[in-house]
């Protein structure tokens, strides 16, 4: 069996054919990449939306259940609590007078 010496012009074809068949190869992946980041984009947008909607949802059953009338409901009908009376309330307030010792 007798081998064919490879000629310079068959070398540089061989090169340049494997230079263009990987150029294209990061083509195809890059063009891949794109689409599957864009539908990943699309589904993370989604989900923030989503999310922005179970805030608001959030956020208004917090309101109602912090309004102030339904504390004061639950305060008097299931725990017991009263209004304060006048002589109940102690200020925090100090006298401006200063007081005298007594001896």
């Amino acid at each position: 069996m007798v081998r064919r010496k490879l000629k310079t012009k068959d070398i540089i074809i061989g090169v340049a054919a494997l230079v263009v068949i990987l150029i294209l190869m990061f083509y195809i992946w890059h063009q891949a990449e794109c689409v599957r980041l864009g539908y990943r984009t699309q589904e993370l947008e989604q989900e923030l939306q989503h999310l922005r909607e179970e805030i608001a949802i959030l956020e208004t059953q917090k309101a109602r259940l912090l309004a102030p009338d339904r504390v004061a409901r639950i305060a008097q009908e299931e725990l017991g609590y009263t209004q304060i009376q006048d002589d109940q309330f102690v200020s925090g307030e100090r006298d401006k007078a200063p007081r005298k010792k007594t001896p």
